[in-house]
């Protein structure tokens, strides 16, 4: 557990590390839009846009994630998230986390603890409409489905394992989700739903 507490905390410090570096580029790039770029890319720099939002059909999004909650018996999960949008606010994606967890086992007069490496990878779409008209947001809904595998190793002092717990398992997944760009490359996620834990923050890369 304390090597999980360890890499969510060095995942939070990263995204944190991003998201002021973000902030400093966004400051530069207002000034001095990248040439070639669209009228929505470059009002997003500029920190002006209205809706439409920021993505466009062909652009794709490459982030980091941290889950929390309700799989992998509640324990946090990082990942990365990939988007494309294939059609006028219409993408398709996938999402791969992984997580390292333990459980007690206590049954029988045999006790000890189950340690876990799990992983799960889903693909879904994703569905983007300007609900709140605010500048440089992004709201959509995501859905899919996915597949999680589960190795175990067992620790006790005393006891044999009593069992095989290596397993794999097939679920479907339900998020709304907010990102803010805080310019025309660099947004901040959040999403809410089912599938991979119940709340993920997380950063994007549009491209």
């Amino acid at each position: 557990m304390r090597a999980l507490f360890n890499k969510t905390a060095f995942v939070s410090t990263l995204l944190a590390f991003v998201f002021v570096s973000a902030q400093a580029a966004h400051v530069s790039t207002a000034q001095t839009p990248a040439p070639g770029r669209s009228s929505k890319k470059i009002a997003a720099d500029q920190n002006t846009l209205t809706a439409p939002q920021v993505l466009e059909v062909g652009d794709s999004t490459l982030g980091a994630r941290v889950n929390q909650g309700s799989t992998f018996e509640g324990a946090s999960a990082v990942g990365v998230n990939f988007e494309h949008l294939v059609r006028p606010n219409f993408g398709l994606g996938a999402q791969f986390d992984y997580a390292n967890y333990s459980t007690r086992y206590n049954s029988g007069g045999v006790s000890g603890d189950y340690a876990y490496t799990a992983y799960a990878l889903a693909l879904f779409g994703s569905f983007h409409f300007d609900l709140l008209k605010v500048k440089n947001l992004d709201t959509f809904v995501t859905g899919g489905a996915g597949r999680t595998y589960l190795t175990n190793s067992w620790k006790s002092s005393e006891f044999g394992a009593p069992g095989n717990a290596d397993t794999g398992t097939t679920f479907f997944m339900a998020y709304i989700n907010a990102r803010y760009f805080v310019d025309s490359k660099l947004g901040i996620t959040a999403q809410l739903g089912t599938g991979l834990g119940a709340l993920g923050i997380g950063i994007d890369y549009l491209f």
